[in-house]
């Protein structure tokens, strides 16, 4: 009887290995059927290609419901993370939005840059991003701009007492528990303003990657310096000036910590 079993065991296996590649073949065709080749010989056609692809992406999934957020602090953050949720902490509000790809285990954490009129507060930017990324996404919005609503551009940046990107790495570290993400598969991305942060946030880990488009390193030398200090210089939201220079903190990070730029 045994032996008949393990006669049995190759013909099961050899079926269940088929079972797994056409769920896999037909999840992933499901997946990516938004996208198709692009012929790179025509400039214009791969051009309009691309964006007509890209537009396709973007309109997917992406209306953001801020009515009835769901609010948490560090005590209560659910084990099932919500797509949209805000978390207090030392009274800061974050917005976040939260995209989960159960297929990954790497998490990057997104950024946003300066806001435009147009813009819809809170703001979560590069979304369009989102299809393209093949791990969970947390955007975190920049919390300055409920803050000092003057402003068109933040960093993150806190007050004299409160540095935000230090508040930032608790909610990481929380979100990173509930998923069960390691340090060195964990992904922070930023353009500009946002790059600036995302290079600010190595001060907090020392395994974990950090990309940053055209950043700001030196806030001082940036045009939209001298509105940033007129907004914030008000009683008791004095200026830390360690963390207006970034460029020391890019050569601790690069010399004595093990992130990668």
């Amino acid at each position: 009887m045994l032996k008949g079993a393990f006669e049995e065991l190759p013909k099961v296996a050899l079926k269940l290995f088929f079972l797994i590649y056409f769920m896999t073949k037909k999840f992933f065709a499901s997946a990516y059927s938004k996208f198709a080749p692009v012929d790179i010989d025509d400039y214009a056609h791969f051009i309009n290609s691309l964006n007509e692809q890209n537009t396709a992406c973007r309109v997917v999934d992406r209306v953001i419901v801020n009515d009835g957020t769901p609010e948490f602090d560090v005590l209560n953050f659910p084990e099932e993370i919500p797509n949209r949720f805000k978390i207090s902490i030392n009274e800061i509000k974050f917005d976040c939005l939260f995209d989960d790809n159960k297929y990954s285990d790497c998490l990057m954490v997104v950024f946003s840059g300066a806001r435009t009129p147009k813009d819809r507060m809170p703001m979560f930017k590069r979304q369009s991003f989102y299809p393209f990324i093949p791990m969970k996404v947390l955007s975190i919005a920049d919390p300055m701009f409920e803050k000092f609503q003057e402003l068109t551009l933040g960093w993150y940046y806190g007050t004299k007492d409160c540095d935000y990107t230090r508040l930032i790495s608790v909610i990481v570290n929380l979100v990173c528990k509930k998923l069960g993400i390691s340090e060195n598969k964990l992904f922070f991305f930023g353009s500009s303003g946002g790059g600036y942060v995302s290079l600010q946030m190595a001060s907090f880990y020392n395994s974990s990657t950090h990309v940053a488009m055209n950043p700001q390193i030196d806030i001082s030398s940036y045009p939209y310096a001298k509105v940033f200090k007129e907004a914030l210089q008000k009683p008791s939201l004095i200026l830390r000036l360690e963390n207006f220079h970034l460029l020391h903190r890019l050569n601790y990070c690069t010399n004595d910590c093990s992130g990668y730029f």
